[in-house]
């Protein structure tokens, strides 16, 4: 069963929210776009600044598989010659709102295509949260935004997980 077959059985609106759709070329998109045949079908990308996206990439990898120190890996992400870097691919893979736009457009009408952007660090609590409600058209008031649940890692922290993670027999060994 795939994800759309419970959607398109639903008489409402449904929404389905996986970072990993990023990551789909043309021909994946097709088919998603194709399995809600009948369905308005909208694709949301969430943009955060690269300053407080790169530190979160590189937490998140340190949480579950051995990556370098920081300062090695934002060299990989920023210097010449990085792009050999299975790192770089992957963070850009992810994040290079242009090219994953470009894919999307191909398959839906530009309204469909919305782009929210993460208010600055410091921003007013439940601006995002605002903004996603209105791009979905989720009413903003119905839901308590006050609880953070995605907490970052502090610099102590993270390199704790980074060293617990490259120390973890790798169980195909």
């Amino acid at each position: 069963m795939t994800i759309a077959a419970p959607m398109s059985r639903w008489q409402g609106p449904s929404l389905f929210s996986m970072e990993g759709m990023s990551l789909l070329d043309d021909e994946a998109i097709q088919v998603a776009v194709k399995s809600l045949e009948g369905r308005r079908v909208r694709i949301i990308l969430t943009l955060r600044d690269l300053g407080r996206v790169i530190p979160s990439q590189w937490q998140e990898l340190a949480k579950n598989k051995p990556v370098s120190g920081y300062r090695e890996y934002l060299a990989a992400m920023v210097r010449p010659g990085g792009e050999k870097s299975p790192h770089f691919r992957s963070f850009w893979a992810r994040q290079d709102a242009p090219v994953i736009l470009s894919r999307w457009l191909q398959h839906l009408p530009v309204e469909d295509v919305i782009v929210v952007t993460v208010p600055p660090a410091g921003a007013p609590k439940g601006q995002f949260w605002d903004r996603f409600c209105e791009a979905t058209g989720l009413p903003a008031g119905r839901f308590d935004s006050s609880v953070r649940v995605n907490e970052s890692l502090g610099a102590s922290a993270a390199e704790v997980m980074r060293y617990v993670s490259m120390n973890i027999p790798d169980p195909k060994d």
